[in-house]
């Protein structure tokens, strides 16, 4: 599982990828995943290294069901989980930033 969700955050196919730009590397993966409401009214990003994890919604808890189009940066347009995968890296940032750190590797009878 690890392997697929560290594709959202080092491929630049995932969604995540350009929140993890210069931080997320083979001596620092991250895994995680964006999500976003089909109506665009909230938007996660579920994110977890070895020692870590932490989680990032983005929702308007007054209107659980309207669209985000007042979040500060992203006026008028709407919001998706790359922008919480965003908020995720600056909080996380100043304490992985100096640290490296490996998955354990997947149990080849759990692969088969």
């Amino acid at each position: 599982m690890t392997n697929v969700l560290e594709k959202d955050t080092s491929n630049p196919a995932g969604t995540g990828y350009d929140a993890f730009s210069g931080l997320a590397s083979p001596s620092r993966p991250i895994a995680g995943k964006t999500g976003t409401s089909q109506d665009n009214s909230a938007a996660w990003f579920i994110g977890y290294t070895p020692e870590l994890s932490a989680s990032v919604a983005v929702f308007n808890q007054r209107q659980t069901s309207a669209r985000l189009t007042t979040v500060p940066g992203k006026e008028g347009g709407d919001v998706f989980g790359a922008y919480s995968a965003r908020i995720w890296r600056e909080a996380l940032e100043p304490v992985l930033r100096e640290r490296t750190w490996a998955f354990p590797r997947e149990d080849p009878e759990v692969v088969n």
